[in-house]
């Protein structure tokens, strides 16, 4: 179902020629295909516009889901196939079809209530829909061009009638900037006073040429030592300090929570600074807590990465060492040797010396 999808998006940006192709190549496949037969009327000859207008209108409204403002503006071999299936020879009754407005009304009309398509404004599939888009909103932060092709799919398997892309642009944006509104809301409420003042304080310059505390402690810290160890604890430290790992978010999706958090990872302390008060607490605790996640990770990472190389140090010198000692044992074992050989040779006399060693 990408076809109106696309028909959309395309007459967005202008782009008559890829309209043009877009329906062109769509009803020509749809239409011609083997599944897609359109019965003959037996219609007497006066009537024949009429045996043009339903089917067509019919193909339009069912692989465009709209109907043409121009109810003759269908692609010419559309116009052979269906007229080959219809019986009909004349194809100069088509552009009759423009001097009869009040026929295209009617025909649309009686599309509509025969095959079960609904104004984009017709009640409830219009109320089930926004409130489909809001909860998609909510839940997850997806792009608005997604949520585009979405709803543009859910409205043609409804058998909704497409709007204006301009309307459903604009109501695609009202209901996102509801859903974010909302959250920053719900973020900023679960923190108190002394909280989103610790919040606030990462934004603040100790100095015109120094970074922010947000600057800084989103920088991990990367050089696999004891003092990297030291800054990566004194970062998951700062990251405490602020007080808000025990707020509770189970009201708030976790999706918007991350996404938020990425974008103050992101973007810069000004553009954060200028954000309205709500954004900018909501901003910087969905940093605060899902951060403190991430250096605390971070911190045990580099703890691990620190003791594996300290370890296999350790490893490599006691080898070292050994390798070091190896000619004073064998210069032992030899000695060792010719202790034993003296012990146990039968032409040397016994004095007593095989009696005290066995």
């Amino acid at each position: 179902m990408q076809c109106p999808s696309i028909f959309l998006r395309q007459r967005r940006r202008g782009d008559t020629a890829a309209i043009a192709e877009t329906r062109h190549r769509h009803s020509w496949r749809s239409i011609s295909s083997s599944t897609t037969t359109i019965e003959p009327r037996s219609l007497p000859t006066a009537d024949r516009t009429i045996s043009w207008d339903m089917p067509r209108n019919c193909c339009t409204a069912r692989f465009l889901s709209t109907f043409l403002p121009d109810p003759t503006d269908v692609p010419r071999i559309v116009v052979k196939h269906m007229a080959a299936q219809l019986g009909i020879r004349e194809l100069d009754y088509l552009e009759q079809y423009r001097d009869r407005p009040a026929t295209h009304r009617a025909h649309v009309a009686e599309i509509r209530q025969r095959h079960g398509y609904h104004d984009f404004d017709d009640q409830p599939e219009h109320w089930r829909l926004v409130r489909w888009l809001y909860t998609r909103a909510w839940l997850s932060p997806e792009r608005l061009v997604v949520l585009f092709d979405l709803a543009t799919a859910r409205m043609v398997e409804r058998k909704i009638l497409l709007p204006g892309v301009t309307t459903l642009s604009r109501l695609i944006s009202t209901i996102n900037e509801r859903a974010s509104a909302r959250l920053w809301k719900s973020l900023a409420r679960s923190v108190h006073r002394g909280q989103r003042k610790r919040l606030r304080s990462l934004l603040l310059l100790p100095r015109p040429e120094e970074n922010s505390r947000l600057d800084q402690i989103r920088k991990p810290a990367v050089q696999i030592s004891a003092p990297g160890m030291v800054e990566a604890l004194l970062r998951l430290q700062e990251f405490r300090q602020l007080g808000v790992s025990n707020v509770s978010l189970s009201r708030v999706p976790p999706g918007r929570v991350k996404a938020l958090a990425r974008y103050a990872a992101l973007a810069k302390a000004q553009s954060i600074r200028r954000m309205l008060p709500d954004r900018r607490i909501a901003t910087l605790l969905a940093f605060a807590i899902v951060y403190e996640i991430v250096a605390q990770d971070d911190a045990i990472e580099l703890l691990n990465q620190h003791l594996s190389i300290v370890l296999s140090k350790a490893d490599k010198k006691g080898k070292s060492e050994r390798l070091e000692t190896l000619p004073k044992l064998d210069l032992a074992a030899l000695r060792l040797r010719d202790a034993v050989r003296f012990v146990l040779d039968p032409e040397w006399p016994e004095v007593g010396l095989r009696a005290a060693v066995f």
